[in-house]
């Protein structure tokens, strides 16, 4: 009997405490009876008699048909959003980004904010108003967590970077490696990357990149990188500049969709055919990508999805008053028409003069092989780096 009390006693406190930070939008139910009971591992009557504490501490209720709610808390103060080049904040990631943020905090009475300004020129008023901070690591640097430090103010950064402090990642060093390593699969040795700039996020990648290489005895530095810093005209000319090799890429990796679209329509506009003469991949899923022609093979980051555990994460912390903790979410491959084996020829001639490979093992693997890219729809982390090589089938 002791101990089924000190059970509930703990469930108790942990659902109490779990609904003071926040953890419940107010028109998410929570779990259910039987998700609970498994949770803390008593049974449905044990359950309904914590759920009855909840409500009678007034942090419940139920409603017939819909479930058990949690009781809206004291409205939330705002969670500021800082990236220091506006300029970007029109680009799908960080929309995506927002929008995820946002959703979880209007639920909560609470909304979104977005600055650009240096921390150090925030003034005191703004800092008391805000529960919290989500860096955009781009232009960031460790003096600039210090002075939020400094502030007492909560922050996580979204996505790996340089600058310390708690982060919600999402993986683009072992996205870019098994992108890369797909497409050296494939039969590609001549690759051309057309890329963003060389700060976080991107040199990830660039490290990601680099480890697929290694693999097949192939090195980063002998690989054509364009950088654009994600400037439309910068990138049309990036475009031009990789199709304009000789010899010329086999495939091109593209930092992101948008990249992506401007090569596959440079290739068009020079008479190259995606992806028969040429392949292009992308990162992020854009909501264009499956739409234009041909579709892009992609990475789809659940951006949205790091969004919402941003904001709930300052959140948790400006109200509990513990450290910030980092949580890491799995990203998926999706393989579309942009990409296929290299022309009649180009892997026989490249693969001539090419170095023996190193053995697969050096590059990070798990039991099995590579699924084709060219029968997986959506194709995750995990399963690409399980199953085996891609097949020389096109994409459909």
């Amino acid at each position: 009997m002791a101990r089924r009390d000190s059970i509930t006693s703990r469930a108790v406190q942990a659902l109490s405490q779990e609904i003071r930070d926040g953890r419940y939008a107010v028109d998410e139910p929570l779990p259910s009876e039987r998700c609970l009971g498994e949770r803390f591992g008593v049974s449905r009557m044990t359950v309904r008699v914590i759920l009855g504490r909840l409500e009678g501490d007034g942090l419940i209720f139920r409603q017939q048909g819909r479930g058990t709610f949690a009781v809206p808390q004291a409205q939330a103060r705002p969670v500021a959003l800082w990236l220091r080049d506006l300029e970007k904040a029109s680009s799908p990631y960080i929309v995506d980004l927002m929008a995820g943020a946002d959703q979880h905090l209007a639920g909560l009475g609470s909304h979104l904010c977005l600055t650009g300004a240096p921390v150090q020129s925030w003034p005191a008023a703004f800092c008391r108003d805000l529960s919290g901070v989500i860096v955009i690591p781009f232009n960031v640097d460790g003096d600039d967590i210090a002075c939020l430090q400094q502030l007492g103010l909560p922050h996580v950064t979204v996505m790996e970077s340089d600058v310390p402090g708690p982060a919600v990642c999402l993986d683009p060093r072992g996205a870019a490696r098994s992108m890369v390593r797909c497409l050296l699969d494939l039969g590609h040795r001549r690759l051309a990357l057309v890329s963003g700039h060389h700060q976080h996020n991107d040199r990830q990648k660039r490290l990601g990149i680099a480890e697929a290489l290694s693999g097949y005895g192939l090195h980063l530095d002998s690989i054509p990188d364009f950088e654009t810093n994600y400037n439309p005209e910068a990138a049309q000319r990036a475009a031009v500049a990789a199709l304009s090799c000789r010899p010329r890429p086999t495939a091109v990796v593209c930092f992101d969709d948008t990249l992506a679209l401007q090569v596959i329509s440079v290739a068009q506009r020079l008479g190259l055919r995606v992806p028969e003469d040429v392949s292009v991949s992308g990162f992020n899923d854009a909501p264009f990508s499956a739409l234009v022609t041909p579709a892009i093979s992609t990475v789809r980051f659940p951006v949205r999805q790091a969004g919402q555990a941003a904001a709930r994460l300052v959140l948790e912390a400006s109200r509990s008053g513990r450290p910030v903790e980092s949580l890491r979410l799995a990203h998926e491959l999706i393989w579309r028409q942009s990409t296929a084996t290299p022309p009649a020829g180009a892997a026989e001639e490249a693969a001539a003069a090419t170095p023996a490979a190193a053995p697969r093992a050096s590059a990070p693997a798990a039991p099995g092989g590579h699924p084709s890219p060219h029968h997986s729809p959506a194709t995750s982390t995990a399963a690409v780096a399980a199953a085996d090589r891609p097949s020389s089938s096109t994409p459909t």
